[in-house]
């Protein structure tokens, strides 16, 4: 049988203060004790319990605010699309920037890929290009023996 209201409330509560102890720093051996839990480890569970909670009512929330955000950039959409396609350039950059914004919303824009080179790699491929160098023209100098001005 189902918990009752006022032991759902009185879980709710004793969470709610569970979690509370817990950012403040409060070990689990203490929050078990003031809010008359079994043990730590019961403690422990209840709190990871609130927090997969509010996890899910999250993701709830965002993805109902991700929604009736959607909507409403259809809308604005919609009440510039028409003079975009007759060729109104204000409403061509305004429907094209609410595109955008839906792209980015959704996440149907690649992520930018980023390359990093260290200073290892770059000296790897000078010694590379140097022993290449060096195997096929005998009278070109190595870059160690040319003479470089001071810096």
């Amino acid at each position: 049988m189902p918990a009752s209201k006022a032991q759902r409330v009185k879980t709710a509560e004793r969470r709610k203060n569970a979690v509370a102890l817990r950012l403040a720093g409060v070990d689990w051996e203490t929050i078990a004790v003031q809010l008359k839990y079994a043990s730590r480890g019961a403690a422990y569970t209840d709190v990871q319990r609130a927090l997969e909670q509010q996890q899910t009512e999250l993701r709830e929330n965002v993805a109902m605010l991700r929604q009736v955000t959607n909507l409403r950039l259809e809308r604005l959409l919609q009440a510039v699309f028409a003079l975009a396609i007759r060729g109104d350039l204000k409403a061509m950059e305004q429907a094209r920037g609410i595109i955008a914004d839906q792209r980015k919303l959704n996440g149907l824009d690649e992520p930018t890929r980023h390359q990093v080179v260290t200073l290892g790699a770059v000296e790897a491929a000078i010694a590379e290009l140097e022993a290449e160098l060096g195997d096929n023209d005998p009278e070109l100098p190595g870059l160690d023996r040319l003479a470089l001005p001071p810096a």
